[in-house]
């Protein structure tokens, strides 16, 4: 099949579009979330958490429900092979996780076959072939050490001692280490280099991902975003959202910052996100910075108006 994002114009046209989506999308996500976590929450702080996902998740989605129809369309396809995996379904457990996922042939093959069931199966004759996916995770990791992670070692354990709730945080901010700990110490605080804190595992529960959004029956894009969600929502924001509010609560991390300072924590790091959406809902600061390219470069791109709507100062190294 021609792929449909060849026609740039048709690109922009759809980024707009999407945009759209996803706001639709998040506000309908953040009022389910309060209810099945008995909280009140207001919008910029599930927008913080799960903004992030959600601005990836749904152009893929677009992306692969277009290429199928594509596909069916343009061609005479009356039979279509899907694998049915004889193992539960694997739920991504954090943003980091489903951002992989994304990647590789089983979650698109997954993501297929849902949509063939769900929007497809009434044209097309559906043959399902049993296949059992393997589970295991690659635990393997290339042993790294230098000069300044012993550094950053080294001042991580001072972070225990002399313990203020009230400082500057500092999280991935890209600075140099040296500006960054200069910037820290003209704030008259100790310097500090907080570690990441692991996503807390969790166990699926399929009864609490039965959300299916306003939809009419009509089939639509909107309604294919709200039947796959519940598929593939990582379970950092559903079951184990309980256990990491827990571990933020009880983290070393300050617990009354007079700002937030990252340049990357915002996007991939749920822990982080879930413990600085409390702090920026109480009327914290969050200051964003720059940490890459094509910023300013185009009319459309979601990573950028998500940063700058969840800060509330964003600094660029140029525009």
């Amino acid at each position: 099949a021609t792929y449909h994002w060849d026609d740039r114009n048709q690109l922009k046209e759809n980024s707009f579009y999407l945009q759209e989506v996803y706001e639709v999308i998040l506000r309908e996500l953040s009022e389910y979330l309060n209810i099945i976590h008995g909280t009140k929450h207001n919008l910029r702080y599930w927008r913080i958490i799960i903004g992030p996902w959600l601005s990836v998740f749904i152009p893929i989605l677009f992306d692969r429900w277009v290429m199928l129809d594509k596909a069916i369309n343009e061609n005479e396809i009356k039979t279509c092979h899907i694998l049915v995996n004889k193992n539960k379904t694997t739920y991504a457990e954090d943003y980091s996780q489903a951002v992989k996922f994304f990647a590789e042939d089983k979650w698109n093959e997954e993501v297929y076959s849902q949509l063939l069931n769900i929007f497809f199966s009434k044209n097309i004759s559906i043959e399902r072939i049993l296949i059992k996916f393997s589970t295991k995770k690659d635990n393997t990791e290339i042993p790294t050490k230098n000069i300044k992670k012993e550094i950053i070692n080294i001042i991580g354990k001072f972070n225990k001692l002399f313990p203020r709730d009230d400082e500057y945080f500092f999280k991935s901010t890209y600075l140099y280490l040296l500006t960054d700990l200069q910037l820290q110490l003209k704030l008259k605080q100790i310097p500090r280099i907080w570690k990441s804190i692991p996503t807390p595992t969790a166990k699926p529960n399929e009864k609490i991902r039965q959300w299916r959004g306003e939809s009419k029956n009509t089939i639509d894009f909107f309604t294919i975003v709200r039947r796959l969600i519940p598929l593939h929502i990582p379970m950092a924001y559903l079951e184990g959202y309980k256990g990491m509010i827990e571990c933020a609560n009880s983290s070393p991390w300050p617990q009354q910052p007079k700002a937030i300072f990252t340049s990357n924590d915002h996007l991939s790091n749920d822990m982080f996100k879930i413990w600085a959406a409390k702090k920026i809902e109480k009327g914290v600061p969050l200051v964003i910075g720059q940490h890459g390219g094509h910023y300013g470069m185009t009319p459309y791109s979601f990573h950028e108006n998500h940063e700058i709507t969840i800060a509330d100062k964003w600094l660029s190294w140029g525009w």
